[in-house]
């Protein structure tokens, strides 16, 4: 669900970003598209923190390789 929810998030992002070009192009205010733009880009930002503390914290619990056994055939 939150890949969806990312995804929905960066297409409406998107739209905005290209109403905030239309509207410079027509010389209108933008502050309000720019805050719904920066309140989306909040969102998506939470959303990959949240994913990348998850994602550490399963890198941790996983249990460590065991380093390789000395072998008496190997020269070093």
């Amino acid at each position: 669900m939150t890949g969806t929810r990312l995804a929905d998030l960066r297409a409406e992002l998107a739209a905005i970003i290209d109403q905030i070009d239309s509207a410079l192009a027509a010389g209108e205010d933008t502050i309000a598209l720019e805050d719904r733009a920066n309140e989306i880009q909040d969102e998506i930002d939470a959303i990959l923190e949240v994913g990348g503390a998850e994602e550490y914290e399963s890198v941790r619990r996983r249990p460590r390789p065991e380093p390789p056994q000395s072998s008496p055939d190997r020269l070093f």
